[in-house]
């Protein structure tokens, strides 16, 4: 649209320079020409329409909006007038700060400007329109203190890619935890360098991660630095998250610490879908497929070893990895509702283990219940090993509760030294020697040994006999209370 030249007077009481009613149309009013506008047949200038406060003028027969510039207006239903350049500043957009989301053009230095658009605590949204938005370093959100941010996208629309040897949203700073919330939401992020991340989201206690497709080396970290202390109360929901191919040796899906919940997420093609320590871990929902390591309980994301206690994992199901779930350092936590399916679809050609527990791996006082192990394992579908250097209290005070295993082979393999109860399982075979009873017993704890010196119910038991018995401890002493 061209529009014509504004005549030199209005003789209907206009001044000069402006368009007359019957241009803009009799329910209009008149306007004037103030800045370029973009019409259908070229740019020839933007419209303000005078006697239309508080609106915005459609002029449809041309596909042109008019705006009422500076002018406020309210939208349908709302009580406060405000103007477009005040509604446009609720959120940033990275394409207002030079993105162009074209897949080709770096947009590093666009992205990270819109992020550093104030240099306050709350930075608000960050939005990534419909887009691929190419990025060659890491996007930083390093506030030290209390910073609010939201990453958003639309899903299955806006991507960010990268191929360099770090996290391409990053927070990393020397360990000091502070509050946000701080959430990442909508986004694909792909980083196919062989040693990339796709979030750190370290020093931080509420986070969240939702609605996002991650495929890289590793993921998602909570840590600022492996073996330093993780973030806490991160959730990460309704996420799917794919390795490089063929599960590169040292990948990890998501490492976390304290108090962080995976919820309704898909794993594939990691080296290990999950590694945690710490306490309070939750996994609900969630599908975890052809990995070396489904879940590696009691490890930080360094490879040292540290304990994982309160923790919670159920409802979740576990295909074609080569070991299901490995007990590392796991205490007082519950493992329930699982379904376990062993495949030579696997990584390594075919699954090795259900459930392990192994060598000098602790795993003390924790809940194994309704747990199916079924299909393919080379070694067993629960896997129990030997106590190691810390003795029988490294496997003292677990419970199999309705725990059911089939495979071609072993069912459940463990030592004699493993004190564990099973309470309506198949197949188990879990007797032990007196010797190697639970050092510091519980009363009511029950075991079974193979040495009882007697077989009368109610007697004091003791070694050095043949009879296999079922013994509890009463707070003094074990006695016989079954053969």
């Amino acid at each position: 649209m061209t529009l014509p030249p504004a005549p030199p007077s209005d003789p209907s009481g206009g001044e000069p320079g402006e368009y007359t009613p019957e241009w803009l149309g009799p329910t209009v009013g008149y306007g004037k020409v103030f800045s370029p506008l973009s019409g259908p047949g070229g740019t020839t200038g933007n419209i303000q329409a005078k006697g239309v406060a508080n609106t915005l003028v459609g002029l449809t027969d041309s596909q042109v909006t008019v705006r009422v510039a500076a002018t406020p207006f309210t939208i349908t239903g709302g009580i406060t007038s405000r103007t477009l350049d005040d509604r446009f500043a609720d959120i940033k957009n990275v394409k207002d700060f030079g993105a162009t989301g074209d897949g080709t053009t770096d947009d590093t230095a666009a992205i990270q400007a819109t992020v550093d658009w104030t240099s306050a605590a709350n930075r608000g949204t960050i939005y990534f329109p419909p887009g691929t938005y190419k990025v060659t370093s890491a996007i930083t959100f390093n506030y030290n203190g209390a910073l609010s941010i939201r990453f958003r996208g639309e899903i299955g629309l806006s991507t960010i890619t990268g191929n360099f040897a770090g996290y391409i949203l990053d927070r990393i700073l020397t360990f000091n935890p502070t509050s946000g919330p701080r959430v990442i939401e909508g986004l694909a992020i792909v980083n196919t360098n062989a040693a990339g991340g796709g979030i750190r989201l370290g020093s931080t206690v509420t986070g969240a991660i939702r609605d996002c497709n991650i495929s890289a080396f590793q993921p998602v970290s909570t840590f600022d630095v492996p073996g330093v202390s993780s973030s806490q109360s991160v959730v990460i929901e309704n996420c799917l998250f794919a390795g490089l191919g063929g599960a590169p040796v040292g990948s990890i899906g998501v490492a976390v610490g304290a108090n962080c919940a995976i919820i309704c997420c898909d794993f594939s093609g990691f080296d290990e879908a999950i590694r945690a320590m710490g306490f309070g871990l939750t996994v609900l929902g969630c599908r975890i497929e052809v990995n070396r390591t489904g879940l590696y309980l009691g490890k930080n994301q360094a490879g040292t070893t540290v304990a994982l206690s309160g923790s919670l994992i159920a409802s979740t199901s576990m295909e074609a990895n080569d070991t299901a779930i490995l007990c590392n350092a796991l205490g007082t936590s519950v493992v329930a509702g699982v379904s376990i399916i062993g495949s030579n679809g696997s990584p390594s050609g075919g699954s090795v283990y259900g459930i392990r527990i192994d060598g000098d791996d602790k795993c003390s006082n924790c809940t194994f219940s309704a747990i199916a192990s079924a299909g393919g394992f080379s070694n067993s579908a629960f896997k129990i090993g030997a106590s190691g250097g810390g003795g029988p209290a490294r496997l003292s005070g677990n419970v199999f509760l309705s725990c059911v295993g089939t495979n071609t082979g072993t069912v459940w393999s463990m030592p004699g030294d493993a004190s564990v109860s099973f309470i309506n399982c198949n197949n188990p075979t879990a007797a032990c020697v007196f010797a190697n009873l639970p050092g510091t017993p519980i009363e009511g704890q029950e075991a079974d040994i193979t040495n009882s010196n007697t077989a009368v119910w109610g007697a004091i038991a003791a070694g050095g006999g043949a009879t296999h018995a079922r013994v509890r401890y009463n707070g003094t002493n074990w006695t016989v209370v079954g053969i």
